[in-house]
């Protein structure tokens, strides 16, 4: 049903944050990097990479409290039917842990790009039209 079918759209979207940011199959955009010198390309990609990262940690630590609380009230919804969403709501926070994790190997390989004077990662899209 309809109910059953918002849970599994949050296991699909937030258990694949992570497998999309290090696969680079997330929306991006690389007109300002493409246009700099390289070592400001990868301080900017640094900069962005490192409040992403702090932005998601913190919504990690945000959603943890109320999955620990749904999974201990035995929260529910009702509808046409009574369905669970404490499943849910432990997916959501870890899913986001999933994409701090990727983000951080992310800030890695930047700041290792920075030490070593590589150029920034630009990722070639085919254009589908």
């Amino acid at each position: 049903t309809f109910e059953y079918g918002e849970i599994a759209l949050t296991g699909v979207v937030f258990l694949a944050l992570m497998s999309a940011e290090l696969t680079n199959t997330h929306v991006r955009s690389p007109v300002l990097i493409e246009r700099v010198p390289a070592l400001v390309g990868n301080v900017l990609q640094l900069i962005a990479l490192v409040v992403g990262t702090v932005f998601i940690a913190w919504m990690t630590y945000l959603t943890f409290g109320g999955a620990i609380h749904a999974i201990v009230t035995g929260e529910f919804r009702h509808g046409v039917i009574f369905v669970s969403t404490w499943p849910a709501k432990t997916i959501i926070p870890i899913g986001l842990a999933g994409l701090t994790i990727a983000l951080l190997i992310k800030v890695v390989r930047t700041a290792r790009r920075i030490i070593t004077k590589e150029p920034p990662e630009i990722i070639e899209y085919d254009n589908p039209l």
